[in-house]
């Protein structure tokens, strides 16, 4: 997992900056588990990420072992707690942990440590529904990513991986059931907005389209919820 800055000078003047400006680096992304992955490499970013006081690192799961995928799911997380830092795995359709369920399969597998992000998107795009995270433990969902798109999914996975990456929709301008999902939510579980669409940014510009998407969550939205975007 390399590391964007790395000397302690610009880590020391970046958590300045941050302190200054008042934002907050909640999330590391991210770390794909392969069968070639080797969880020391890892360890430089964490130490990078706890010094700017990140709360958690996104793993997603891509080793069609999954005994040897739920040892580096387990070792990863031992050493992203030594940091400070908890691990929520994030299943992702076009990897090899697919589903909701998929990834509580491998979180207990691993020793139940880590919990579970739930996207959005991911979630429509694998089939899943909001009941499903109303029926699991609250404890398993630290923080949901919302964005929002048709409910007829592209033709293939490539495309999927596409759209997800580059085309999503702001929350309340697609078909996704985003109230339901909200709904099963845990009450303590912030809402991140993860909603790349490089058309968008192109035309509106990247604060603009930050602040529109602000906008349209909110729409949606309690007045109690918390939004990190």
């Amino acid at each position: 997992m390399p590391a964007l800055i790395d000397g302690e000078a610009e880590v020391a003047e970046l958590r300045q900056r941050l302190d200054g400006e008042g934002v907050a680096v909640t999330e590391l992304e991210v770390v794909v588990l392969t069968a070639e992955l080797d969880v020391e490499s890892c360890r430089r970013a964490l130490e990078i990420g706890q010094a700017l006081g990140v709360q958690w690192l996104v793993v997603c799961g891509d080793d069609a072992d999954r005994g040897r995928c739920a040892a580096k799911l387990s070792a990863l997380t031992a050493l992203a707690n030594a940091h400070g830092i908890d691990v929520v795995l994030e299943f992702v359709p076009y990897t090899q942990v697919r589903t909701l369920a998929d990834a509580v399969d491998l979180v207990r597998a691993s020793g139940g440590d880590a919990q579970i992000l739930v996207d959005a998107y991911h979630l429509n795009r694998s089939g899943g529904t909001a009941s499903e995270i109303a029926a699991l433990p609250a404890s398993l969902f630290p923080y949901i990513q919302i964005s929002d798109g048709l409910r007829q999914p592209p033709k293939s996975l490539e495309a999927t991986r596409r759209e997800a990456r580059e085309a999503r929709t702001a929350p309340g301008e697609g078909e996704f059931d985003l109230a339901n999902l909200i709904a099963a939510a845990p009450a303590h579980a912030p809402l991140s907005l993860e909603v790349p669409n490089l058309v968008r940014i192109e035309q509106m510009g990247a604060l603009p389209y930050a602040k529109s998407l602000r906008a349209a969550a909110e729409r949606l939205l309690r007045p109690s919820r918390t939004i990190r975007g």
